[in-house]
């Protein structure tokens, strides 16, 4: 047995052994076959990192085109569907500036009308504050801040300003969608905007534009971020070759020289290969990635994206190397610190993982591993202590919650007897009459419904005092208790001394049989009630009617069994009266 247990022991360490030369192995391997794959493949994830770059680019504006719309949409909404007058300076200002206050990255809001009444909201360059101009028919174009305190501080005059004759103008006053206008610079700042106008319309008739221009401060940094840590460079051109934005600055950036070796290419050799759908171009030791972004027809723009070859294997062939080692070094660290792992750590956290299974299915009694390390050991003593309160914690759970449930079910059943058992008579009420009545009528059973009535009671509560009416009440409701438990029939109260019976599956004759045996019953209590015109004891009225096809709810059912009690009432009282029958109490 010990030279079997022994030799069990020996196998295992050289399995692990043989798994830890095998994984080193295969590392290597891996490593080796992954530094060529990553060389042979460079170029085409370059043409990958390109997509994202572009989807990137697109996104940014994309996004800045859809809040130019936005802006451009609520404004041309606001003036044609509310009750802006557009010759009020004031109320057209206060529209422009409060939805340039909302977007930080519009410069110029404007609008001008078909008068050549020009009114706009700015920022200048590095300006957070509003200006305002206003222009009319004579070409004067007045301009200052719109902040109160600051008035007259940058106040301006010009001459010859004309928004009918501006291009963004003439473009949108024919037009009836939404013009939008190239990548420009402004501001002489080095930063670029793009906008957009469009007609607005009352009446089919233009009245005039509204026009947005949008701060594309971020565009050159996005290209930089898009680039970091990564080699090459990056720009933006449009149409006419020029460029908008790129990733590096003029004498900043070791990519000068690359830069300088693009321009020495032709463009329109990068705008070819990019109609042709051919995204890379090698030429000159540069790998060169050029894809069209399509906004609309008036913008369309090129990214490139330039890195050189010859530095780009280079930089891949270091870093794999590098990988290889550091990976190798990793390797063999993870195998002596896996198969400690495996003996000191390991197979002891297995053992508390059984014993929790255990405690997980109800098993309580369990036996806990040890180790030679302390944190384990405590670990261990921990867990054990703790199984222990919880197995008392969830012995005395269980005990509450047996007890806690016995009472709810006992409080359930009080509860559900008192909402539906009359107080005073001690019959079941209305509530419980419609409940049965909504389970009957679905389920399709035979049905007879009587309505009873307690002959001139409002004479015997002016005679005898309603306490005594009470009393009187309380007999009757023993009557029908004690009736119900004889032939199996259940009483409801539905009013004061209103009362329904419902009888299921029971023929016709037995319904009126039966009735005519409570009446009986009901004449030998004997109750006085010497204000009866027809009897000197207590009587009943009943009207009976059973469920045919003409019924379509209970509630039709109700209604014809009132009637029949009507006429019980009116062909003289203490009688049942059911289908035009009428049947005297004998």
């Amino acid at each position: 047995m010990l030279f079997n247990k022994k030799l069990k022991i020996s196998l295992k360490y050289a399995l692990i052994f043989f798994i830890a030369f095998f994984i080193l192995v295969s590392s290597l391997l891996v490593i080796y076959l992954n530094w060529n794959y990553s060389i042979k493949e460079s170029r085409k994830s370059i043409i990958e990192i390109q997509r994202i770059q572009s989807k990137e680019i697109l996104k940014y504006l994309e996004f800045n085109f859809k809040n130019i719309e936005k802006s451009v949409s609520l404004i041309t909404d606001l003036i044609e569907h509310s009750h802006i007058d557009i010759n009020n300076i004031d109320q057209v200002k206060t529209v422009l500036t409060k939805i340039a206050l909302q977007e930080e990255l519009i410069s110029t809001l404007s609008f001008a009308d078909i008068n050549n009444n020009y009114i706009s909201v700015f920022r200048t360059n590095n300006e957070k504050d509003l200006l305002f101009a206003l222009a009319n028919n004579t070409g004067e174009l007045h301009s200052d801040y719109i902040d109160p305190s600051k008035a007259n501080v940058n106040q301006r005059i010009t001459q010859g300003f004309f928004a009918s004759t501006r291009i963004w103008f003439t473009q949108a006053i024919h037009s009836t969608k939404l013009e939008w206008h190239p990548i420009y610079e402004y501001f002489s700042s080095g930063n670029y905007g793009m906008g957009a106008s469009k007609a607005v319309v009352k009446n089919h008739k233009a009245i005039g534009v509204v026009a947005i221009d949008y701060t594309l401060n971020d565009l050159s940094k996005l290209l930089t971020s898009l680039k970091q840590g990564k080699p090459g460079i990056l720009f933006l051109m449009d149409r006419g070759n020029k460029i908008i934005a790129r990733n590096f600055e003029n004498g900043k950036n070791n990519n000068q020289e690359l830069y300088k070796k693009v321009q020495a290419n032709d463009y329109a050799k990068i705008k070819e290969i990019i109609i042709n759908d051919d995204s890379t171009l090698i030429e000159n030791g540069l790998i060169i990635q050029a894809s069209k972004i399509f906004l609309n027809e008036q913008n369309q723009y090129f990214l490139i994206d330039v890195v050189s070859e010859d530095n780009l294997l280079n930089q891949i062939s270091i870093k794999a190397t590098k990988q290889m080692w550091i990976t190798i070094f990793i390797v063999i660290v993870t195998l002596f610190i896996l198969y400690f792992v495996l003996l000191f750590i390991f197979k002891p956290i297995k053992n508390l993982e059984l014993a929790s299974k255990k405690i997980y299915s109800g098993e309580w009694d369990i036996s806990l591993p040890k180790s030679r390390f302390s944190e384990i050991s405590n670990l261990s003593s921990a867990y054990g202590a703790m199984a222990n309160k919880i197995h008392k914690s969830v012995q005395t759970l269980e005990n509450k919650v047996k007890e806690r449930t016995e009472k709810l079910n006992l409080l359930n059943k009080q509860l559900n007897k008192t909402i539906l058992t009359d107080s005073l008579t001690g019959l079941n009420n209305r509530r419980h009459y419609n409940r049965t009545m909504d389970d009957l009528w679905t389920s399709n059973v035979k049905i007879s419904l009587a309505i009873i009535d307690i002959d001139f009671f409002k004479l015997y509560n002016d005679t005898y005092g309603h306490v005594t009416g009470d009393e009187c009440l309380k007999n009757i409701g023993l009557l029908f208790q004690s009736f119900s438990q004889k032939i199996k029939i259940q009483f409801y109260r539905i009013g004061g001394e209103e009362f329904a019976i419902i009888f299921s599956e029971n023929t016709y004759n037995e319904v009126l049989s039966q009735l005519d045996e409570l009446m009986i019953e009901l004449s030998l209590l004997k109750i006085k009630h010497k204000s009866s015109t027809i009897n000197e004891f207590v009587t009943l009225s009943i009207g009976v009617t059973e469920r045919t096809k003409h019924h379509k709810n209970w509630e039709d059912l109700y209604k014809d069994a009132d009637l029949s009690l009507y006429k019980a009432k009116q062909n003289g009282k203490n009688r049942i009266y059911s289908a035009n029958k009428d049947i005297k109490n004998k």
